[in-house]
């Protein structure tokens, strides 16, 4: 009796494997695949869809009010919900986006950066955005969906494997189509794995992040925002501390004993050197401690690599391009997987 190699005795528990885990996770590979690759161009969608976050050209060369002023004119507005966070501060181009706490839930406020007066007053989930960010993460399911998003990158990390497996030598013959289905489903799930796999892991770890840290309960904050110090100053100090860059959020205190929280944006260094954080005192403003992507904080270095290969904030262009069309057939292997194994059924 000829003796069966390795790869020939795990093909049918391999082929089982893969089989069920993609008919299992089909719906959730289709979601988190398709919205994956819209994100990848959030920026277009923000200009063509949710114009109110931008200001006018006209509007971009004046000074715009303070944006103490703005969060103490937000929170006059609703004194029962805590300012958490401010999206690209002192950006030219862009109104004020304000994240805020309540506890009905997460809201964001789009203030006029030249006014102060709000634009939109909206729940954090809606906007095109926002919304395509909720429905990726957590599919509009809150913990829950965490978990199902969690699971579903571990499942493309077993279905690439598998699928690698089943795949055998293939490659040798890449224009082999005896069925063009099967046979393409195949060839182009094999020629998706690398980014497949960098693509699920990073966003499992992402999601797991979530898990871990969990949802704070509503606690209302424990300061006058009245009387806080310059943010814009302090993103200045920020920006001169990090040498350029570009500011990516403010993070607001829960009391006067917190810190305020700014990140900033470095496109053009390594995938591991991303991002700097600064903290400034909530009462004075001053600077109080930094910590740069540049060092050698191994734990700044890992969170900046886990979102630049899963954001695909390398390589402009070509990389965002590139992470749309791995987004586009993870879609295509999920539906004409499941139209393979529909025709197996039918064929029994």
């Amino acid at each position: 009796m000829k003796k069966r190699g390795l790869r020939n005795r795990f093909l049918k528990p391999a082929w089982t494997l893969h089989k069920w885990l993609g008919l299992i996770f089909a719906l959730p590979v289709l979601i988190t695949a398709l919205t994956g690759a819209l994100l990848v161009h959030y920026q277009w969608i923000e200009r063509s869809f949710d114009q109110e976050v931008f200001r006018s050209s006209s509007a971009s060369e004046e000074n715009h009010l303070p944006l103490e002023a703005i969060i103490s004119k937000t929170s006059a507005r609703h004194p029962d919900w805590n300012p958490r966070f401010i999206e690209a501060p002192g950006a030219k181009d862009r109104n004020v986006v304000i994240s805020l706490a309540a506890p009905e839930g997460n809201w964001t406020v789009i203030a006029d950066a030249i006014s102060g007066e709000e634009l939109v007053v909206r729940a954090q989930d809606q906007g095109p955005r926002r919304w395509l960010l909720a429905l990726h993460s957590n599919l509009f399911l809150g913990s829950t969906g965490d978990w199902i998003v969690g699971a579903t990158s571990l499942m493309l990390l077993v279905a690439g494997v598998t699928g690698l497996w089943l795949y055998g030598k293939g490659w040798e013959y890449p224009f082999r189509l005896r069925t063009l289905l099967k046979d393409s489903h195949r060839h182009i799930g094999f020629y998706n794995l690398l980014l497949l796999v960098i693509i699920a892991l990073t966003g499992f770890l992402l999601t797991l992040t979530n898990i871990l840290s969990g949802k704070k309960p509503f606690e209302p904050a424990q300061i006058d925002w009245s009387t806080i110090p310059s943010l814009d100053a302090m993103v200045n100090a920020a920006l001169d501390a990090s040498v350029g860059g570009t500011p990516d959020y403010l993070a607001l205190p829960r009391n006067a004993d917190d810190s305020f929280h700014i990140a900033i944006f470095h496109r053009h260094r390594n995938w591991w050197e991303k991002f700097d954080q600064f903290e400034f005192d909530a009462k004075t403003g001053a600077l109080t401690a930094s910590y740069l992507g540049t060092g050698d904080d191994i734990v700044m270095k890992v969170n900046s690599l886990v979102g630049a290969l899963h954001f695909g904030h390398q390589g402009g262009f070509i990389m965002k391009w590139l992470y749309f069309v791995s987004g586009s057939i993870s879609c295509w292997l999920a539906i004409s997987g499941f139209i393979i194994w529909k025709r197996r059924r039918k064929k029994r």
